[in-house]
Order: structure tokens, then sequence, then C-alpha cells
């Protein structure tokens, strides 16, 4: 094995001939092989050939010591021995271990050739040396071959090459790099190009985006893939089990910790049963972590049933409304039960008619078992018994309420008779959360459910959840969302969950009262230290005095931390100049094979409009977003937009807005020419801590990387911030910053988002996208809250007396 090769990721070593199997193989120092080859040679003679026959596992002889030539001594100078240190010697043993497992991978890997010698007259050659992609470099007769080598060569190189994953470079693939290699200089000589050349540059540079976005996703599953449950410890310090008949829970103390830090330390849940509760608490500090250990029965909850909505339904044939009734498993069950008992009874009852009193025991005229009249009789009666527990379960109104389920979340009714395979991602989370609220499980465990819905979705859910009659935790962003369906909040600070009664106005104020009472408190401790030490006190005889005057004022014994405020904010730098305005001309749009989107929009943007374009999903948002940024060709009209307009864009698909191989202190210092301690305040300001500025952004969380874009953003300083729901993967102190970001940029908004607080805070005027057009609504949000509720209500109504007229006829 060349030691050219011989690292942990070896490439191309091909198999050696036996004809050279006496020469020394190091390429480390050639000069010294080459001498010690010539030196064995003349020493022994000609290599001893190989065995007869060998073929397959035929293996090589040894040549002989220099010491065994013909008759006499073999005179050697002998170099003096010089002892290797620990380091050389851990070097040495890894070379060769990484040898024998090459050596071991190309034995399995590559086809034999049929013999082992080299027979006169064949169409091997002597010496061969290949480069680290199987080419032939040299042959004996010191020839230069490119290419793939010899032909004999080409079938076993291809082998390996696609073993590895990686391209055999054909004759075919080689002019190609050729075509392309002209191309680009001609494009850097400014030079037309050829239909031919343009057809090869086009593929090119779309195969190079697959393997990027390849290797972006790659990247990232194999984060996800290190971050399970696996990898986090629950303790239980004390336990008591829910009584029989009590839904509440109760864990006294339990401490979660993740690799290197811990989460939450020696604190309690509490969940009353058909209380709403919403989870809040900064990014990275184990919200999603605690609903996952809840669901997957890290804590030991008897008799409750307990479903978090974490994951989209799997795509495949079945109807969407279809996945939606078969989350309900005791119904399907029970149809399913009722179905057989259909058939045996009316098995019984044909064979009954054919035969007028069967014989006990005999089969029916189909050839199938008979029924005896006490399996029928039993068979009547379980009947009877299904019938009425589907009846009691709602069954015949069932699909009534999946379709309504799914019409709240945006599906129409053609979308919830398709399959679920033809949905995206996002739709598919959607049926799993309608798939959920059909299932009614006793404690529902949501996390960011409106991440994956329009604002019209949004406020529907909003309106159903206040209705929920079990236990709910939800973690969620949105502060209206969260006043209008939450009964209590869970805040987790400081490694601990605190309960406040109320939704999220009440929690604010309280949290308020809390954090005054929390800093004089921790001022009296720190005065108390200070007057005892200041007599000479030590340090921990103080903090012993100072834990007993605790106990007698009976507070808790514990010596508290200086308070640390969370606080993020961002700003938005504006651009040097005034933002020259852009504009639509009846600008028509619609994806090849698709509906149109729009049709004669005439509209204006400069850089004091603030706007709010919503709408339901699939109409067309995002879209006329990235026709405005000139990112998709209008298919008639016109976008007017001037070239020294910039536009500052942001959305949630990270992969193509950042370099994820990059840590985001490169990425900002090198795209904004930014000093590096001038860009680690920059991300300081929106909440990233020093830790995440140095590692690749793939290794970053979903808020993180957020906050990375907003962070370019605020250097880039855009006339105009076009923002795609901004608020996804970001807390509520962060979605507070934004707001307050928004609010001081002196520069134009366009703003796409579902969350109604950051709508109506930053006083966004609305834009409607329908029938084709984008509309502007009068009277602001609430208005077009109240009128889209009552649209609502309207349709729930209708299906609500069809479901009546279909449990009528059942």
């Amino acid at each position: 094995i060349n030691a050219e090769y011989m690292g942990s990721s070896c490439d191309w070593m091909p198999p050696k001939s036996k004809k050279n199997s006496s020469k020394d193989d190091s390429k480390s120092d050639k000069n010294k092989s080459d001498k010690k080859a010539k030196k064995n040679e003349n020493a022994s003679g000609k290599a001893a050939p190989a065995p007869a026959g060998g073929g397959k596992g035929a293996a090589a002889t040894a040549p002989p010591p220099p010491a065994a030539a013909s008759g006499g001594k073999a005179k050697s100078k002998v170099a003096p021995k010089t002892e290797l240190t620990a380091r050389e010697r851990q070097a040495a043993k890894r070379e060769e271990e990484a040898a024998r497992r090459a050596q071991a991978d190309l034995a399995a890997m590559l086809p034999d050739s049929g013999s082992d010698t080299d027979e006169p007259g064949s169409d091997t050659h002597e010496d061969v040396e290949y480069d680290k992609f199987g080419n032939v470099v040299k042959t004996g007769k010191g020839e230069a071959r490119g290419g793939g080598g010899a032909d004999a060569d080409k079938p076993q190189r291809s082998t390996y090459l696609r073993a590895q994953g990686r391209v055999d470079y054909s004759e075919e693939n080689a002019a190609t790099e050729q075509l392309l290699a002209a191309a680009r200089a001609k494009i850097e000589a400014g030079q037309k190009l050829s239909a031919k050349e343009r057809r090869v540059v086009q593929k090119h540079e779309e195969a190079e985006q697959l393997r990027l976005q390849q290797e972006r996703e790659a990247e990232e599953e194999r984060i996800k893939s290190t971050t399970g449950l696996g990898s986090f410890t629950l303790t239980l310090s004390t336990f008591a089990a829910p009584s029989a008949g009590l839904r509440d829970i109760v864990v006294p103390e339990f401490s979660i910790s993740a690799p290197g830090r811990e989460l939450l330390v020696n604190t309690s849940l509490r969940l009353a049963f058909g209380h709403r509760y919403g989870l809040l608490g900064p990014n990275g500090h184990g919200k999603t972590t605690l609903l996952r250990h809840i669901a997957e029965g890290g804590f030991p909850l008897p008799g409750l049933d307990a479903l978090l909505v974490a994951q989209e339904v799997e795509g495949d044939d079945t109807p969407a409304y279809l996945a939606v009734l078969q989350a309900d498993t005791r119904r399907t069950k029970l149809l399913e039960e009722e179905a057989q008992l259909m058939q045996a009874v009316d098995r019984a009852a044909e064979a009954d008619e054919h035969q007028g009193h069967a014989t006990e025991g005999e089969p029916a005229p189909d050839g199938s078992p008979a029924v005896s009249a006490a399996e029928w009789e039993a068979a009547v009666e379980r009947l009877k018994a299904v019938h009425e527990e589907l009846q009691a379960i709602g069954a015949d109104t069932a699909e009534a309420t999946a379709r309504s389920l799914l019409s709240g979340l945006g599906f129409t009714d053609a979308m919830q008779d398709q399959a679920t395979k033809l949905f995206s991602g996002g739709w598919r989370m959607r049926i799993s959360l309608a798939r959920a609220l059909f299932r009614k499980p006793q404690l529902l465990l949501l996390d960011e459910p409106t991440n994956h819905l329009d604002l019209d979705a949004v406020l529907w859910l909003d309106d159903y959840l206040q209705e929920w009659k079990s236990t709910l935790v939800v973690v969620s962003h949105d502060m209206d969302f969260l006043d209008s369906v939450c009964t209590d909040i869970i805040h987790l600070d400081k490694k601990q969950l605190n309960y406040y009664r109320g939704g999220f106005t009440e929690f604010y104020e309280m949290r308020e009262q809390r954090r005054v009472a929390y800093a004089k408190q921790y001022k009296r401790q720190q005065n108390a230290l200070k007057a005892l030490q200041s007599k000479g006190t030590p340090r921990h005889e103080a903090v012993e005095a100072v834990m007993q005057q605790e106990v007698a004022a009976h507070r808790p014994a514990v010596l508290l931390d200086k308070p640390r405020e969370y606080t993020v904010k961002f700003h938005f730098e504006e651009a040097d100049s005034s933002a020259p305005p852009i504009s639509t001309r009846d600008l028509s749009f619609g994806y090849p094979g698709g509906p149109v989107l729009f049709k004669d929009v005439n509209i204006g943007l400069d850089s004091k409009s603030r706007v709010a374009i919503v709408g339901p999903n699939g109409i067309g948002k995002t879209s006329l977003l990235n026709l405005l940024r000139g990112t998709l060709e209008p298919l008639s009209g016109e976008v007017n937009r001037h070239p020294t307009l910039k536009l500052g864009f942001y959305h949630q698909h990270f992969t193509d807005l950042l370099p994820l191989g990059k840590s985001v202190l490169e990425f900002i210092s090198e795209s904004f020419n930014v000093p590096p301690q001038n860009c680690r305040s920059l991300l300081g300001q929106f909440g990233l801590t020093g830790s995440a500025h140095t590692v690749p952004m793939a290794h970053l969380s979903g808020g993180q990387k957020a906050r990375c874009v907003f962070a370019s953003l605020a250097v880039s300083k855009p006339h105009i911030l076009v923002l795609d729901e901004p608020t996804n993967h970001l807390d509520i102190e962060s979605v507070e910053a934004l707001i307050e970001g928004i609010n001081s940029f002196e520069g134009g908004v366009v703003l796409v988002s579902h969350d109604a607080h950051v709508i109506a805070q930053t006083e966004c005027e609305l834009w409607l996208c329908e029938n084709k057009q984008v509309v502007r609504v009068p009277g602001g949000f609430e208005s077009y809250r109240r009128s889209l509720l009552q649209r609502m209500h309207q349709r729930e109504q209708a299906q609500a007396q069809e479901a009546a007229t279909v449990a009528a006829s059942w």
C-alpha cells in the first residue's frame, strides 16, 4: 500500500502485480526505495514465479532474502538503530492498521481479474502506478497514461468508485469537463456561449446546487440524530403516582440535564386536569425536551393518555380525512369488529335460508365454516353492544368532525380527499394536528403549533382550543394566542418552573412583580453578608448566618444568584440613501402547470410603507414577495425596481440564506466587512451567546439560525425589510425585540406573518391576497379578524347541519 494513501480515508489503491512483489512499495522516500529495490534484485536474482493455477485466493510468493543468493555471503551495510519516540510508535501503528484495513477493503471490493500472474503476451502492464482517483499514470516502460488507465483496470476502478459513492470519470465525462472549462473561460472573457455550452453550464450549476442541498440536509440530519432524548438525563427525586380516578399530574421534584449543562434543577411539575397551560422560556432552555420526556414515558403517569404533536403524518396513499379518522384507534377497532360480526351473521343467515336448518357444524355453501346456533346468538348480542359503543362515541358523525377539523386548518374539500403523500411537510403537520384534536387525549402537548399555520388557521385554532376540555400544554411565541387559549402560564426561568394563573397579560404583570421582589431579596442577602464580613466573620460562616435568618423569616434557605435579565435587542440600520419606490404594473403570475395566482396586480411600495400581507396558505403570499425581489419572473406585466434598491430579506428556510459550513462570525465578518469584535457585540444584542459565534451554523438550533439571519440584515442597511414569517423559531422576548426593531426602523417594511400580535403592534396596513388580486383591507386587523371568525362560524354551522343529516340517515 502506498504510504501516500495510508490515511484513515484511503483513496484508490490498486492490487500489486505478483511480478513486482519483491519491490518496496513505500513512496515516502522514493530514491531510497528505488536503490533498495535494485539491491534486492541483484542479490536475489529474478523473483520466483507465482504458483501455477493462481486463481482467486492465490498467495504471492515472498522474495528470498539477500543472504540467500547463490553460494556466497551477501554483505549488507546495517544502518544504526534509532529509538522511536512514543508518538512515532503510535503513528506507525496507526499507519499499519490503516493499511491493513484498506487492503482488506480492496480485497473484498475489487473483482477478481482471473489470474494473479502476468503471462507472456497478456495485456497487463508491469510496474503500474496509479493516482488517487484510480487513473494509471505510469507503466513499467515509463509510458504516461491518463483517463481511466488500461481497459483491464476500468472494471475494477469503476466498481471501487461506485462502492465509494464517487463518480467514474469516463471519456464522456472528461469531454464534458473540457467543454465546461471552455465555457467558463468564455464567460470570464465576456464572450457569448453556444447553446450546447449554455446547457452544460446550466446542468453543472443544477448538479452543484443539488449537491450542496444534499450536504446541508445530511448535516442537519446528523445534528438531529445526535440530539435525541438519549443524550439527556431525567432524574426523579421523589414521585407519587396519581391515585385511581385522579387525572392531575404532580411531580414534586425532578431535574433534566443535557450534555455539559443543566436545564432544570430540583423543580416541580404540576398540571391540573382541564387546565390549559402555556409553557414559556428562552430558546434552548429545555421546553421541548420537557414535553418529549412527558410524552415518551419519562415521567411514570399510569393510565394517562399523553400525546405530543411533533412529527408530520407519514405520507402514503391514505386520504387526508381518513388519516384523521384512523387516529381514533378505538373507533377503528370497533368498526373492524362490526364488519367481522356482520359477515358471521350474514353467513349464518344465508346458510339457514339455503338449507332450512343447517346441521350443526356443516359448512356453508361458500365453503366457509358453519356457525352454530350458540355462536350466532353470541355474534348478534356482541353486534348490538358494538353498535351501542359506536353510537356513544359519535361514530356516525366522525367523518363530518374530521372534515370540519381539516377545513378549519385550511384544507379545501378537494384537498381532504387527496393522498397524504401529495402534501408538503407543512401540510402533513396540519394533518397531525387534526389527528390529535380528533383523538382528544387526556393530555395534549403542542410544540409551536402555529408555526405551520397561516393567520386564518391560527385564528381558527385559537377559537377551537378555548373549548378544550382536557389538559393542554402548549409552547408558543404568539402572545395573542396565549392570552386567548391559556388558563395558566408555566415560565421556565433560572432552571425552575414557575406557575402563574391567567393568560400572558396577567403573567407579564406578575412576572415583573416577582422580578422586583427577587432583586430586593438578593440585595438584602448581599447587604447582610457584607455587614457580617466587615466584622471579620469568615465567608462560609456569614453565609450560614444569613441562611438561618431566611429560615427564621419563613423563606427558603437559598443563597440567591445575582439577577440576570435575558435581554435581546433587534436594531436594523437604515440605508445611507432614500429608498427608490418599487411597483408592479398589470402583473400576472402562476407556476408552470399550476393555476394563475395573480392577474393584473398593481401595487407600490416605498421607504414609508408598512404592509402586512395576509391570506390562506397557497394563495401566493411568498410568491408575491419573490416577485418583488426579482427571484421570480411574472407571466405578463412588469415589476419596476430601481437597480440601487436594497431589500433585506428574511424567511425561515435558513439553508437558502446561510452558508451552514461557516460560523456566524466568519459569515458576517467576511460578507459585510465587520471587525470580529464588533461582530461579537452585534451577535450578543440579537441573543446569540459567545459559544454560538464560532461553531458551524449547521450545528445551531432553529432559533439561533434565525438570529444569524437577523444580525446579517442589521448590517446590510436595506431600504426595505421583507420579512416572511419572521417570528418562527423566536421566543417571546425575541418577538418583542423584533417588534421594537421594526417600529424603530426608518425604512419600509413588508411583512408576512401568522402572528396577530406582531401585525397589530407594528401597525401595518393589511393587504389581502384573494381572487388573484391584492386588495387593501379597510378597518385594520381587528376588523379582518372579526369578519374571518364570522365566516368560519358560518361554515362550521353548515357542516354541523350536514353531519346531523348524515347521522339521521345512518
